[in-house]
Formats: C-alpha cells, sequence, structure tokens
C-alpha cells in the first residue's frame, strides 16, 4: 500500500518543480493504483474466526 503514497509524493515533487505534465500524469496514475488497490481489498474476504 505505499505504491500510491509515494507515486503521490513524487507528483507533489514535480509540481513543486513546475513540472506540470509529469506531475498531473503521476496523479493520474496514483489515483488509478489507489482504486486498484481499493477494489481488491473491498472485494477480499475476511475468513473470520470466532
Amino acid at each position: 500500500m505505499a505504491l500510491p503514497f509515494l507515486s503521490l509524493t513524487f507528483a507533489f515533487w514535480f509540481g513543486w518543480r513546475n513540472r506540470r505534465k509529469a506531475a498531473i500524469t503521476l496523479f493520474i496514475v496514483s489515483l488509478i493504483l489507489i482504486i486498484a488497490l481499493l477494489q481488491y481489498h473491498i472485494t477480499a474476504s475476511l475468513n473470520l474466526q470466532f
């Protein structure tokens, strides 16, 4: 789960360095990663035993 946060950090860094196209691209890639990982974690069974 650290990959989306790392890519968002790089997106912020590129934005700070005035590299607008790279920042927007990394932001969109980060959102896609977050949505994909969220979908995986939402649909996985919890396998709880009491």
